[in-house]
């Protein structure tokens, strides 16, 4: 599939295929065969990112899929008091008797007590929530309605309300709806939209950072996703103008790389509409508590800004496009953005190539050698260089890799995580594989590392461009050189043990499996079985057919031919 996005200052096309996605700036660039584990991106005319991902983008899509029916439904933000300004919200989304209804937080101001909950929220919107748990008009508490058309996102002011303890939450927000997952965060799907509610307040014990098991959850739902439209709900915005709380650098995750269209927000009690680095920002917090102010200065990328009266956005999608309009309660629309869908056959693969796709498994799998003095630790974030100049040789090891003898390897590449952001100047990074078939594992006796034996065959990696959003996948060069060499030599079996290390000079922080286990460094590798399915001679030795059979030293090249 090709998805062609339309935006005021940019196109981009993304095409999708199996196992992987590939992103260009024009569609002579798509044609171009890039492996089943890249990522190319051009994000707009007058700056483009290249770098290598696998599959956190990847929808899988077919151009012979059934059209889906419209989707629509409103969303509206910071709207729970008793009040006339919500009152007007309300009644302005009701007129348009949407399939749903969502909220970027602050459902219950100002300290989410049980006793506002009707009051504030069933008051208007409990014809949508299902089991109603409420009082008002005569229901008592337990009796269920229709199907659950509601899905709040967690604000501050609900969380004033909310306990705790060892991952389990109670309160009176929790208590009053009844929603998919953990309740805190979720995700939906309706027609051509899958939607993932975030909550993005501090105390959520999931986390929020982009290295957040939060945020891994959203990383690996998005691989799985077949939505057309992939969009996030978040109280805090990760990017605002407004002058009252403005952006949230924890929510700055990397949304496009995984593979999010669009992310709604409020907190602010303004609406503004963004586009940074291929994905549209909304704040939409105009729902009926008092108004904010903006900045003097806006936001880098702030397409439309307004805070003159209060609204919500109505949102209409299908398999070709997906429209926003954020609208006021006398019904004027006041925004509107249209991203457009196109699809087209997805381009053939290799019919007998087979993937591999692991991540470094502990801690002891993953160590940095000091170059001056040669003590082993673990990492925390250096890939070759800290913050104090101190170069290490960083060593991974990957156990169990499922490559039989002589495959030829199509691909392979090492995703590392960023820790942190990075503006420094280029990193130069030279890769050598373990020439060991078995590689035994990592110990802490110094120079450990350094002391193993190397590949013959090297990688450079020239690590040019900044690193911008912490938790983005940055992938190596193509390592099939090194990969080749290793499983060729006699004595390789399927289920044995990988190792890379990495030394240079550079500034460039990755996360270690200490850090996060599930951004731990990842090796893809695509490749081919042997041809030929008869058993490769014992290892170190090489038939001669006769009348008797004789076994003679070979090397590697020998061995496999």
């Amino acid at each position: 599939m090709i998805k062609k996005v339309h935006h005021r200052r940019w196109t981009h096309y993304v095409i999708l295929y199996m196992g992987g996605v590939v992103v260009c700036a024009t569609l002579l660039l798509c044609a171009v065969w890039i492996l089943p584990t890249q990522l190319y991106s051009a994000l707009n005319k007058n700056r483009s990112i290249a770098s290598n991902a696998a599959s956190y983008a990847a929808r899988p899509a077919s151009s012979t899929a059934p059209v889906r029916e419209l989707t629509r439904f409103a969303v509206i933000g910071d709207y729970g008091v008793s009040e006339p300004d919500a009152k007007r919200v309300a009644d302005l989304v009701k007129s348009w008797q949407p399939d749903f209804i969502v909220t970027t937080g602050d459902n219950n101001y100002e300290k989410g007590l049980a006793e506002d909950m009707d009051p504030h929220i069933g008051a208007y919107y409990r014809s949508y929530i299902a089991p109603y748990l409420g009082r008002l008009d005569g229901q008592n508490s337990g009796e269920a309605t229709q199907v659950n058309r509601f899905f709040p996102s967690l604000g501050n002011h609900d969380w004033e309300s909310m306990n705790c303890s060892d991952g389990l939450c109670t309160g009176p927000y929790l208590d009053y709806f009844t929603l998919p997952g953990n309740e805190r965060y979720y995700s939906l799907a309706r027609g051509s939209v899958r939607i993932f509610v975030l909550d993005s307040d501090p105390h959520e014990p999931e986390g929020i950072t982009p290295l957040s098991n939060q945020a891994m959850w959203l990383r690996d739902a998005l691989v799985n996703s077949t939505a057309t439209w992939n969009l996030a709900i978040t109280h805090h915005a990760p990017f605002s103008s407004g002058s009252r709380h403005g952006s949230h650098k924890e929510m700055q995750w990397p949304y496009a790389q995984w593979g999010i269209d669009a992310v709604l927000s409020g907190h602010d009690h303004i609406y503004e509409r963004l586009e940074l680095g291929g994905v549209t920002y909304f704040v939409n917090g105009l729902g009926g508590k008092s108004r904010h102010p903006f900045r003097l200065d806006l936001f880098k990328g702030s397409q439309f800004t307004y805070n003159s009266d209060y609204g919500a956005m109505l949102v209409e999608a299908d398999d070709a496009q997906i429209t926003f309009q954020f609208v006021n309660p006398d019904n004027e629309v006041v925004d509107t953005a249209t991203l457009y869908a196109t699809a087209t056959p997805t381009p053939p693969v290799p019919s007998d190539a087979q993937l591999i796709d692991i991540r470094i498994a502990s801690a002891a799998d993953h160590l940095i050698e000091q170059a001056a003095t040669g003590v082993i630790s673990y990492p925390l974030g250096e890939l070759v260089t800290d913050a104090n100049m101190r170069t290490y040789l960083a060593g991974g090891r990957f156990p169990n890799v499922q490559i039989p003898p002589c495959a030829t390897i199509l691909s392979a590449s090492i995703e590392f995580a960023a820790a942190e952001t990075s503006d420094k100047l280029p990193a130069l990074i030279s890769i050598f594989g373990e020439n060991s078939v078995n590689v035994a594992p990592f110990d802490m006796t110094p120079y450990n590392l350094s002391h193993r034996a190397k590949t013959s065959h090297n990688v450079s990696w020239n690590i040019g461009a900044q690193w911008e959003t912490v938790g983005e996948s940055h992938w190596t060069p193509d390592l099939t050189p090194i990969v080749q060499e290793i499983v060729s030599q006699p004595g390789w079996v399927s289920g044995n043990a990988l190792a890379f290390f990495f030394s240079g000079a550079g500034d460039r922080s990755v996360v270690a499996y200490n850090m996060q286990p599930l951004a731990a460094p990842r090796l893809v590798i695509h490749f081919e079985p042997l041809a030929d399915e008869s058993e490769p001679a014992p290892a170190g030795t090489i038939p001669i057919l006769s009348n008797h059979q004789i076994y003679l030293p070979i090397t590697a090249v020998q061995y496999c031919n």
